[in-house]
């Protein structure tokens, strides 16, 4: 991903309001890689490392051919070697539950082992609140996480009525956001929701 990239990247976000105010991207990643030439860098050759140490060679071209960008390989690799970093970090605990939806549900990945399930800890109100740099609400993370772990363990899980918990699953913006930016990553929010629920039919009746 070249400089220009980012810059166009930055520039349509301050133009346009489109991002929500809690989404650290904007005003403090972009600017950063977007000004230093070696930061940049330092990114490309974080994600082609994280393409050769941790990926066959069949599931490299598998995430090649869909065109995945390069921030969110960065974000896997830096939670594939500071493990630790999977129990305080939602974007990174994020990154990894949606990795763990395209791979097969055999543990071969150390980041597959850890557990996710601090995602749904909270509040309803607190977990229903999408998040502006995920877009989606922790809740719908943690049903993503259930869906992989009720794959793995067919009969501790009531598949009807997780599915009937997604599909009821509200979520919100707060209104202080602006109008186009809050109903932006309402119809984000709502794809996730859909795409979760095609996720629990994929994975818990093929």
């Amino acid at each position: 991903m070249s400089i220009s990239i980012y810059s166009a990247a930055k520039a349509l976000s301050y133009r346009t309001r489109i991002l929500l105010k809690d989404n650290a991207y904007v005003g403090e990643v972009l600017p950063l890689v977007d000004s230093d030439r070696a930061t940049n860098l330092i990114a490309t050759a974080l994600t082609c490392s994280y393409y050769k140490e941790y990926l066959s060679e069949g599931t490299m071209a598998l995430l090649q051919q869909n065109a995945p960008d390069a921030a969110k390989m960065l974000m896997i690799h830096h939670a594939i070697i500071n493990p630790e970093m999977h129990k305080a970090s939602l974007v990174i605990a994020a990154h990894s539950i949606w990795l763990m939806a395209i791979f097969p549900l055999t543990e071969k990945y150390r980041f597959q082992t850890y557990d996710y399930s601090w995602v749904g800890y909270g509040e309803e109100n607190y977990l229903s609140k999408v998040h502006g740099i995920v877009g989606t609400s922790r809740k719908m993370l943690y049903f993503q996480q259930l869906i992989t772990e009720a794959s793995k363990f067919p009969n501790a899980f009531n598949h009807e009525n997780l599915l009937s918990q997604i599909t009821e699953s509200q979520q919100w913006v707060d209104l202080t956001e602006e109008r186009m930016p809050r109903r932006i990553a309402l119809k984000t929010a709502e794809t996730y929701r859909l795409a979760t629920q095609l996720y629990a039919l994929v994975r818990l009746y093929r």
